[in-house]
């Protein structure tokens, strides 16, 4: 990973380093606790068949004679729910006009990629039904990665995903429990800005605005295509090679009333303008923005 990321982690640990044992995973405390016998309260939750045909945790939502409907898995990643495009198509059309942010991300390929992020009040994935998460469309290696003439690819649920929900994994029998939870859910760090600049690939440094309707940064007069320059007063245009983390994931995750000036450039026009944080997704969004 690029020293440029400053990755906090100091390893990963995956599915098959799990997958023999039976544990329960409270995101929302982030804590995993080994057990010996399942409890006997998570016999009554739903019960999902895990895949034996991957290397990491996928659930069976169902399944007949020709295709398995896959359900990924991912605590590493702090995403709710990546949905598979035709189903993040769907969920959109079906639901218009919500507000809407911006996240990035790096893999080692194809790098960085930068996904619109909106909110469910409730979404069904199969026998599972979750309230109050974040959504997003997941990219093509997930799709890629879970998909075969015998499965479909659904999901993934993400760390925010996974706080909605009570979970037992028996890896010994190939069962996981799931209960939704229905208590309030728990803020959620986003981009209160609106808008996110990212590189056009690995090899360019400009950083490239890509900005949602009605958001801060678009009440604040920046349109796609604008390159960062500075960033209160703090050039970013060498951010390769600054110890600071770069500057397109975390200032726009500031709290809520956050003022940030932002010199950018436009053709040949270079202008400065401040947009004011607020939160766009909920449960700390204003109500009569969902």
């Amino acid at each position: 990973m690029p020293t440029y990321l400053n990755p906090p982690e100091d390893g990963v640990a995956g599915w098959p380093a799990f997958n023999y044992g039976v544990f329960s995973l409270d995101a929302a405390t982030k804590k995993i606790m080994l057990v010996t016998n399942i409890p006997n309260e998570s016999l009554a939750w739903i019960k999902l068949h895990i895949s034996t045909n991957h290397h990491d945790l996928t659930l069976e939502l169902s399944a007949n004679k020709n295709e398995k409907l896959i359900l990924a898995v991912d605590s590493g990643s702090g995403f709710g729910i990546q949905l598979n495009p035709q189903k993040w198509r769907e969920w959109k059309s079906s639901h218009p006009n919500q507000p809407s942010t911006f996240e990035t991300y790096y893999t080692p390929n194809p790098g960085f990629v930068l996904r619109e992020e909106l909110w469910a009040d409730n979404i069904s994935l199969g026998s599972l039904r979750l309230t109050d998460v974040p959504i997003t469309e997941a990219d093509s290696s997930d799709v890629a990665l879970h998909s075969s003439p015998q499965t479909k690819y659904v999901a993934t649920l993400g760390l925010a995903a996974l706080k909605r929900l009570d979970i037992v994994i028996d890896g010994k029998h190939g069962i996981a429990y799931l209960r939704p939870k229905t208590t309030p859910p728990l803020p959620y760090q986003h981009n209160r800005l609106g808008a996110d600049f990212v590189p056009q690939d690995l090899h360019n440094d400009d950083l490239i605005a890509h900005v949602a309707d009605g958001s801060p940064a678009d009440e604040a007069g920046i349109r796609d295509g604008d390159i960062l320059l500075k960033e209160d007063k703090r050039d970013v245009t060498k951010w390769r090679t600054n110890t600071n983390p770069p500057p397109d994931i975390r200032p726009v995750q500031q709290p809520a009333g956050t003022k940030l000036e932002l010199t950018l450039k436009r053709g040949d026009k270079v202008f400065t303008t401040t947009a004011v944080l607020r939160n766009i997704l909920p449960p700390d969004a204003p109500k009569n923005s969902n």
